[in-house]
């Protein structure tokens, strides 16, 4: 509970917890039990920006430390370019690309898996970023939600 941050929530009944209170403590569970594989299906989910980076640090801190096999499933590029090692590409059903994360988040590969509205590109201090094509055109849409 400890790694995770999560001590404060010891005496907690698991159904009076938040969906991200709730993604912890299922974390904090799996690396309970030390294995040398650990698989994780989206463990960012419902967490926010700050625990999202906590979490996948943790996940990248213990992965070496214990020199253990982390999979984990994730949606965000963002996340797994600054995270992974190494990366898988699912698109419809099959494998568009694999290898080492850096050179295969690529402009060309991202586009045919999320569409053409994206693109890489480096921030002021050298960050890798996947952000949505800006279109100055719907700057004054105005959008019903």
């Amino acid at each position: 509970m400890a790694e995770t941050g999560i001590g404060h929530m010891a005496g907690r009944a698991f159904n009076t917890l938040s969906g991200g209170e709730r993604q912890l403590v299922m974390l904090a569970r799996g690396l309970f039990q030390d294995t040398p594989i650990m698989l994780l299906d989206e463990p960012n989910s419902h967490l926010d920006f700050a625990n999202q980076h906590k979490i996948m640090a943790l996940m990248q801190s213990l992965a070496r430390k214990r020199k253990m096999t982390v999979l984990v499933t994730l949606h965000d590029p963002n996340l797994t370019h600054y995270y992974c090692d190494d990366v898988i590409l699912i698109h419809e059903g099959g494998v568009r690309a694999r290898g080492e994360t850096g050179k295969t988040l690529t402009d060309e590969v991202l586009s045919c898996v999320l569409g053409d509205n994206i693109e890489c590109d480096m921030t002021r201090k050298g960050v890798f970023v996947v952000v949505p094509k800006f279109n100055p055109d719907h700057m004054n849409e105005k959008v019903n939600l």
